[in-house]
């Protein structure tokens, strides 16, 4: 819950220092550079994916997507990653995780390598 919450303050702060600066750009550019430098969610491998923090996080996204596209916040979030030319934050977050889980699951330390494989055949875990 912690990390999410710092998380979420970074990418606020991240997001309100960067936004006035993206006027002069296409919208293509704008999309990207929002990705790169407000989209930094360091340890959202441990993140409980199903809590409702996660979720403020998401909107928070989708909000900034609209925003910096010029897009109205009316707009279906299924349409932003076309017109952003980038993958949706829920994609985001469980590709992270799967190249986390798949990063540690050769370990050679075998509680690792267990939690990992544990976590591959549960799917009731979080």
């Amino acid at each position: 819950m912690v990390l999410v919450q710092y998380a979420m303050n970074s990418f606020n702060v991240s997001y309100t220092t960067l936004c006035p600066d993206l006027g002069v750009f296409n919208n293509t550019t704008k999309s990207k550079l929002l990705h790169q430098y407000c989209l930094a969610m360091y340890g959202s491998q441990l993140w409980d994916l199903t809590s409702k923090s996660v979720d403020k996080i998401c909107t928070q996204w989708l909000k900034a997507r609209r925003c910096v596209l010029s897009v109205s916040y009316t707009a279906h979030c299924d349409v932003l990653p076309l017109l952003a030319q980038n993958r949706t934050i829920d994609l985001i977050l469980d590709c992270e995780y799967m190249n986390f889980i798949n990063s540690i699951t050769p370990s050679n330390n075998s509680i690792v390598k267990y939690m990992a494989g544990n976590r591959l055949n549960d799917n009731t875990s979080i």
